[in-house]
């Protein structure tokens, strides 16, 4: 999984980019990256998460959610974006549409 630390424009912002589709056991390896991203951002409470390759599915949600819930424990938030109109409307069907903030599509 391809997950850089340097953020592209502001350096208290992290930036995580999940480049592929997420497989079984991914989970605890992409919160350990998190944990990883937060630890190098300094205090900047925003990580940008690029999810511009995941899927809309189950996996992928329960994903974004413990993403959110790491990010969450660490005093930081998560921002997806890159995020397919599939996607987006599954967070809305699961209710995550308001815990997992989405940057708005240019």
């Amino acid at each position: 999984m391809n997950v850089p630390s340097s953020p592209a424009h502001d350096p208290s912002t992290g930036l995580l980019v999940i480049a592929r589709p997420i497989g079984e056991g991914d989970v605890a390896r992409l919160c350990e990256r998190l944990r990883a991203v937060i630890d190098s951002s300094g205090d900047g409470e925003l990580i940008v998460c690029d999810v511009g390759a995941l899927p809309a599915t189950a996996r992928t949600i329960e994903a974004l959610a413990r993403l959110q819930l790491t990010a969450r424990r660490r005093g930081r938030r998560i921002r997806l974006q890159r995020v397919s109109r599939e996607l987006q409307q599954l967070l809305e069907f699961v209710g995550l549409a308001g815990v997992v903030a989405v940057r708005p599509a240019l």
